[in-house]
């Protein structure tokens, strides 16, 4: 199978539909191929078509804003995925349940593609409802959105990480690379541990958890339009075994 399709193990959360703990799914749609026909640009007038020929009230609090994160099954239906930042859900319930009811009605969405098969995929979207409700060619614009940052910069996460980080007890005898992905919640905290290779060893695997988790020293999260916003890390780690 295509090195694209990855083993996810779920620490810290679980899919709102009956999934396995393990299973096999692209943490990402694959370069060149889009969630939606005619892509995010799309999507969004869809979606402030919906708003405006359905009367959705906006919400009483204009800074609301979500990222939600989705599954694009290979039938082309999708599944909100179940956050774990309840803080974040409960401070931004209206643009929550704006995005919810948007997924739910609209119907163009395409499942990602390995090799030929059509596989189940995740994406995410932000849902600003105050711009839905203003502009009709509206998408997120990049320059809107400022990631999450570490106290000392990245370079000074990966340094704690690899302090953390120990062989020493475990049989591998050469050296390695694996690649960590996480979540930056709207409060700065760590979730949505997945690691891009499987490891025979549990212990490792907790191991390496552990190290993803700074003690006592939280990320600053990212924000859209001033407002904390959930953001992704992708970590490439490089162990030399002497």
């Amino acid at each position: 199978m295509n090195k694209m399709l990855t083993r996810i193990t779920l620490l810290f959360s679980f899919i709102a539909i009956s999934l396995q703990a393990q299973i096999q799914v692209l943490p990402n749609y694959p370069e060149g191929q889009e969630f939606y026909k005619g892509g995010y640009m799309k999507f969004y007038e869809d979606a402030h078509d919906f708003v405006k020929n359905n009367n959705i009230q906006p919400c009483e609090n204009p800074d609301e804003v979500y990222l939600m994160k989705i599954l694009v099954n290979p039938d082309g239906k999708v599944n909100y995925v179940q956050d774990p930042d309840v803080i974040g859900v409960k401070n931004n319930k209206c643009a929550f349940d704006f995005g919810k009811k948007i997924l739910a009605n609209l119907n163009d969405y395409v499942p990602a593609e390995v090799d030929g098969v059509k596989t189940p995929a995740l994406t995410r979207i932000i849902f600003y409802p105050k711009e839905l409700f203003a502009d009709s060619n509206y998408i997120p614009l990049n320059s809107s959105l400022i990631d999450a940052e570490f106290p000392g910069g990245i370079s000074n996460y990966r340094k704690k990480f690899i302090s953390c980080f120990n062989t020493n007890g475990f049989n591998y005898s050469q050296s390695f690379r694996f690649v960590i992905n996480f979540e930056v919640d709207t409060q700065g905290d760590i979730q949505n541990i997945y690691i891009d290779t499987s490891f025979d060893n549990e212990d490792f695997v907790k191991m390496i958890v552990k190290c993803v988790v700074p003690r006592k020293i939280k990320f600053k999260p990212a924000t859209y339009h001033g407002s904390p916003i959930t953001s992704r890390f992708r970590l490439p780690i490089t162990i030399n075994v002497d």
